[in-house]
């Protein structure tokens, strides 16, 4: 049987009180295949060339938890994945980091 790629895409985005909003700028990591993505201002990613199987993704962005996914792929397939803000100890603190070279 002759084996075809398959593209696999979708959103990531935060819950909000007044509902989804996605997440630019966020790394989703194809592991199985050592690829990144970076969602655009939609949130949007997209991978091609997925064979059938399972595929694992990672998604990370500067202030968020890390999200996981694990998809079955069996042809094009589209999935979101919700990331979750890290806890701040305080909400009115910024906590910069500054790098000394």
């Amino acid at each position: 049987a002759l084996r075809l790629p398959h593209t696999v895409s979708g959103v990531v985005f935060e819950m909000t009180p007044s509902g989804r909003v996605p997440i630019g700028d966020a790394r989703v990591h194809w592991s199985d295949a050592h690829l990144d993505y970076f969602t655009d201002a939609t949130g949007f990613f997209t991978f091609s060339d997925v064979f059938n199987g399972t595929a694992s993704f990672y998604v990370s962005r500067e202030g968020y938890q890390e999200g996981a996914r694990q998809a079955t792929v069996n042809g094009d397939t589209r999935f979101d994945i919700q990331l979750v803000r890290r806890r701040l100890h305080s909400s009115s603190t910024t906590v910069l980091h500054v790098r000394s070279e």
